[in-house]
């Protein structure tokens, strides 16, 4: 494809700078998509660890319950009167 017109050394700079400006902007937003990617998954990993370290505590707490309440009878038993 052939311009009909003869174009000006100024105009070829300000098409030059217009194209240079868009693929600028392309890359940006390419960027700005894979930096979001990357973060969203570093979200979700450090989702799932402190899922994981909720459990383990949950679950060290229920033990620590369990060892007091079966373990050590006598404590809480002087304080609930069974029938």
């Amino acid at each position: 494809m052939y311009l009909n017109e003869n174009l000006s050394q100024k105009d070829l700079n300000k098409i030059k700078k217009i194209i240079k400006k868009e693929i600028k902007s392309l890359e940006e937003k390419k960027l700005e998509k894979k930096i979001k990617k990357i973060i969203e998954k570093e979200i979700k990993k450090i989702k799932k660890e402190e899922e994981e370290k909720i459990h383990e505590i949950s679950k060290d707490m229920l033990q620590s319950f369990f060892d007091l309440m079966y373990k050590e009878k006598s404590v809480w038993q002087k304080k609930v009167k069974l029938k």
